[in-house]
This record gives structure tokens, sequence and C-alpha cells, in this order.
């Protein structure tokens, strides 16, 4: 071929040799360009199949470009991701063998080798790459890296080493906290990570919330064991911190410890705080306001004294003062004998009555003279007395909430003293009052409407209970009054005597209002036999049953058991069969009669209300037969 082209080259005229060489140049030139464009070509196609994840056609194409030219970065990058994701690790490991040392300072290419040893169940080879290199570039930016690339296959354990080895080489104990605390959480080691998360309460900026959140997501009262080995940690740990980081640490300690039921710890700490604070009793009456919260009223009762005798405030001592009080008055209702509930009432009501005279000039003293009154409405049985002190509360006192207050509890006074007239006038003129709290003055109407039943004056109490919102607290109690009603009237179509079972069911309820509980109990008996037919009866039975549990629960259990037996499906019949439980358990003292109620109410009325309770009470009294 050389020798024809030199010949003709030889024997031809310029502008010819021109023209016939052309073509050939033509062809060398694009030669390259259609390689190139091939090559582009797969890579597209290579590049679609990796999008939509089918990573088997897209190593190969991704391999075969690679494998033509060794230095397109873009191929290996994506041959080498593919062969993760599809797990062919045993390809995967020669190929980045080869080309670390291609790419020296490609550090992925190292992690990426560590995790795939990591994947494959051989951490010894992992840590020697994870290591070799840390010390080869001995960045901290360089531990990051490695710390997340094992973080990512979750080879906690060699994220530890690895943190450790940093921690070690810059000197600092609290590098990558998060991280450590993080990995010792997996390996469930919850003391090593409660060491790491308190290291974030020291420094300039204390990290609290997040230590208490995290700390509170694992030392849990369901993990026990774990909330005492939390505790434990932190008891010892807290000498190695001071300032603010150790009060810090103090109020995670309170949390804990309230968390785990104990209260003296909890306390102790709240002790601590208000000390080194200067608190001067503010901390210790915030434990006490939180005990009181749980219904632990022995512990707020010691807490609510030590914050008085640490206060130099009059506000804290005052709020210790009636705290201490109100935590008296529900130990005097738990109390199971009337002499402890006595003394435990009259020490109550002797610190109200000495706070108003050592006070006089206090801001809460509308809400004192509001809680006398109540004590001696509800707990003395001394109305006359507690009207007094409700006058003189209004007396001295205007458009304040408690003022309000004050007006209803003395409508509900004139009730029990048969004084209707008056008590309606109270009511009307409070719940038409623009000044008064919503919920109040529906309260208001409410009572009012109960006025105008006792009064038989029917339908004054519908057009007043109809003005009462469901969305209010009076709600359901007014639209089952409204039922009431309703039924007694439409029984008037049936029965000429409906409207005598009526009023006398309100002269009933009459009775029950002003607390005279024997004779309301008499009365329904009365009620029961002349008024058989009525569609109250089962009404009439369950405020009946109502009544004798206090003063008689034997027959309590004879009534509520009629309704379940006459009226298996009124309204009352559930409602009952859960009172049986209730009684059974907390005055007959015979937890398997209660038990066999719980039972035959979820299994006779499973859609009721009560079924919820139910099957709480019965949970707890099986443990309690369990435990002996």
């Amino acid at each position: 071929m050389r020798f024809s082209l030199l010949f003709f080259f030889k024997n031809t005229a310029p502008l010819r040799q021109l023209f016939a060489v052309l073509p050939l140049i033509f062809l060398l030139s694009a030669w390259p360009k259609t390689a190139t464009a091939q090559q582009g070509f797969d890579y597209d196609i290579a590049e679609s199949y990796f999008q939509v994840g089918q990573y088997e056609k897209a190593a190969a194409l991704f391999k075969k470009l690679y494998e033509k030219k060794r230095d397109n970065f873009l191929c290996f990058e994506r041959y080498r991701e593919c062969l993760y994701r599809l797990g062919h690790f045993d390809e995967l490991i020669p190929l980045l063998q080869n080309e670390i040392p291609v790419q020296p300072n490609n550090l992925s290419l190292r992690v990426q080798l560590a995790q795939v040893y990591y994947e494959m169940r051989q951490p010894q080879e992992g840590d020697a790459v994870m290591e070799k290199l840390c010390k080869e570039h001995n960045r901290l930016a360089v531990y990051k890296i490695a710390i997340e690339a094992l973080e990512q296959v979750k080879a906690f354990p060699q994220m530890i080493k690895i943190i450790k080895l940093a921690r070690t080489q810059f000197k600092k104990e609290d590098l990558f906290v998060r991280e450590a605390a993080s990995a010792y959480l997996f390996l469930s080691k919850y003391a090593a990570a409660t060491i790491e998360y308190l290291k974030l309460l020291q420094g300039d900026m204390p990290e609290f919330g997040t230590v208490q959140s995290n700390i509170m997501s694992y030392a849990v009262k369901d993990r026990p064991e774990v909330l005492k080995q939390t505790l434990e940690t932190i008891e010892r740990e807290k000498e190695n911190y001071s300032g603010i980081s150790r009060q810090l640490l103090s109020q995670i300690l309170t949390t804990l410890y309230l968390e785990s039921g104990d209260y003296e710890g909890a306390f102790r700490e709240a002790d601590y705080l208000d000390r080194v604070t200067n608190a001067c009793g503010h901390r210790l009456l915030n434990f006490a306001n939180l005990a009181f919260a749980q219904k632990k009223y022995n512990e707020a009762v010691s807490a609510y004294e030590s914050a008085r005798a640490r206060s130099t405030s009059g506000s804290v001592a005052q709020q210790a003062i009636l705290g201490k009080a109100k935590a008296r008055m529900a130990l005097a209702k738990l109390s199971p004998d009337s002499a402890s509930t006595q003394k435990l009432t009259d020490e109550a009501y002797s610190a109200y009555l000495q706070f108003v005279e050592t006070y006089p000039s206090s801001p809460l003293m509308p809400r004192v003279l509001l809680k006398i009154a109540e004590v001696e409405k509800n707990e003395l049985h001394q109305p006359l007395i507690a009207m007094q002190t409700l006058q003189k509360l209004t007396k001295k006192y205007s458009s304040l909430p408690e003022v309000y207050q004050a007006e209803y509890d003395k409508a509900s006074i004139l009730v029990l003293q048969n004084d209707l007239p008056q008590a309606a006038q109270i009511l009307t003129a409070l719940s038409e009052n623009p000044d008064a709290d919503p919920e109040l003055k529906s309260d208001a109407k409410l009572l009012l409407g109960e006025v105008f039943f006792y009064q038989q004056n029917y339908e004054a109490s519908l057009q007043t209970l109809n003005e009462i919102s469901l969305g209010m607290k009076a709600g359901n109690n007014s639209l089952a009054l409204k039922l009431l009603i309703f039924e007694g009237l439409a029984d008037t179509l049936q029965h000429a005597r409906a409207l005598d079972a009526l009023q006398a069911f309100s002269r009933v309820k009459k009775l029950i209002a002003q607390n005279k509980r024997t004779a309301a109990a008499d009365s329904l008996s009365e009620w029961s036999a002349r008024y058989s037919y009525s569609s109250l009866s089962d009404h009439a039975l369950f405020e009946k049953g109502t009544l004798e549990a206090d003063i008689a629960p034997a027959r309590a259990v004879q009534t509520f058991e009629k309704i379940i037996a006459d009226f298996p499906e009124s309204f009352f019949a559930d409602k009952s069969m859960f009172e049986l439980g209730q009684l059974f358990e907390h005055t007959l003292n015979d937890n398997a009669r209660a038990m066999s109620y719980y039972e035959k109410l979820i299994q006779n009325y499973p859609k009721s209300l009560y079924v919820k309770d139910a099957r709480a009470r019965l949970r707890a009294l099986r443990q309690a037969a369990l435990n002996g």
C-alpha cells in the first residue's frame, strides 16, 4: 500500500492528489470520535440502569467501560457502588485493593474496604484498615469519616475503638460524645452511655435538654434494672462535676428518682439545688407541689415544712403553709379511721385559720377563705359558719374569680338549708354575669336547673339546662337531668299518676342534695314500691344503691343485683355491675367476688364505658393474688 501511494503521488497532479486523499483523512479523523461517542452512549445506559436500581446490568456496563479506560473516575465510582449494593464483596475487595495505591488520597476507598470486611464478619481485617487509615491520616476529620462509616454498618464495638483512639491521639475525652453514647446504647451498655451523655453538661453551652431526653429514653420505671443502674452511675459521677453542670446533673437525678418512686432521693437532690442556688425554699416548694400532684401526700407535707423553714420571703412561706394544709386534707380523705381523719382535718383547718391571722393582707387570702368555707361545709358540716366565711369574702373583695366562686358556694349552702328561692336568685345573677368564668357560669346554670327540678318547675329546669353547652364540664350532668325529666314527662301519656312519680322523685333528689342520705334511701324504697310501673324505676334503684353503699353496703349489693336482674338492658345495668365490683373490693373486702363482677361486666357488656376500668382492677387484683 505504501508503494502504491508513493507511485500515486509521483504521477498525479497536486489537485487530483488532494481530492483523492480527503476521504481517507476523514475516516482517520472520525474514528476516535465515533469510539468516544459509543462510550458515552454506554455510560448513559449504565447510569440509567443504576438510577432505577438494576445494579447487575449497570455493573456489567460500568466494568466494561472501566476496563477500557482505567483512569475513568466516574465509571470506577459507579462500578464499586454497584458491587457494594449487590453485595458482591469477593469482587469488590480486589477492586478496591488494586485502586487504593492508584488513588492514595481517596480515603473513601479504604473506608469502603473496611465496611466490606465488617459486612463479611471479618472484623480483624476491617480494624486493620481503619486503624491504618487513622494513623496515616492523623486528622480529626478522618476519624469522623471512619466513625460514621462504622455506624452505617452497625460496627459498634469498632466505633468505640476508633473513638478511644481519637481521644488518646488528641488528648480530649469529650470527642465524639454523641457517637460513643449511641454505640454504647446499641450494645446495651447503659452505664457507659450515661457517662458519655453527662459530658454534654460540661462546657460553656450545656445541652441539658439533650442529655435529659436521651437518658430518660432508657432509664424508665418499666425497666427497673436499667433505671437503677443509671441512678447508681450518675451518683458515682456527680463528684466529678461542679458549678452549673453539677446543678443540671442534680435536676436529672431528681427526675430519675421520681421515676423510680424514690421520693427521699428526689427530695435530697431538690434540697441540694435549693441550697446551692440560694433559692430560699423555692425549689423545695416546687418539689412539694410535684409530690402532691403525684399523690405522695406525706412526702409533700415534709417538703412543704422544709420549704417554709428555709424561706426568706413571705410568698414561699405562705404557699408552703397552704400546701401543707392541702396535703393534710388529702391525707384525711384517705385515712382508714374516723379519729385520724378528724385529727388531720382539724390540723388543716387550724392552719388555714392561722394563715388568715398571720397574713391578713396576703394576695392569697380570697383563695384561703374559699378553702376555709369548703372545709367548714363539707368536712366539719357547719354550713352556717361556712356561709359567714363566704360573706366575709364577698364583702371584702370584688370582681375576683374567687368572689364569683363564693357566690356559687353560697347558693349551694342555701340549697342545703332548703332556701331554694334565694339560691335561684344568686344563681341567676351569677349565670348572667359577663365577667364570670364560662365554666363557672355553666355550673351555676346546672345548679339552677336542679333547683327548678327540686321545685318541680320542669319547664324552667329544661329551659335553663338547654343553655349549657355539652362541651362544658357540666354538659354531661345537664344532659342526664334533661333525659330524666323527658322520661318522667313522657310517662304521663301512659300512666295517670306518672306526674306524681316524677314530683316524688324530685323531692327525693332534693333530700340527696341536702345530704339527708338515710331519709333519701328510705324515700326511694317507698317510691319504688308505689311507682313500680314508672320508667324511672331503674334510675331510682341506682340512686338507692349509691346511697346504701355508704350506709348499708349489704343492702346496696341487693339493690344493684336487682337492677341487673330486672333491667339488664338499662343504662344503669353495667354501671351497677361495676359498683358491685367496687363494693366488694373496697368496702366488703372480698376480692374474689369483686373479680367475678368485673369479669361479668367485661363479658356481658363489652361496649360499656366501664370495661377499661374493670380490666384495670381485674389485672390489679390478679397480680395481688399472685403476690400473696
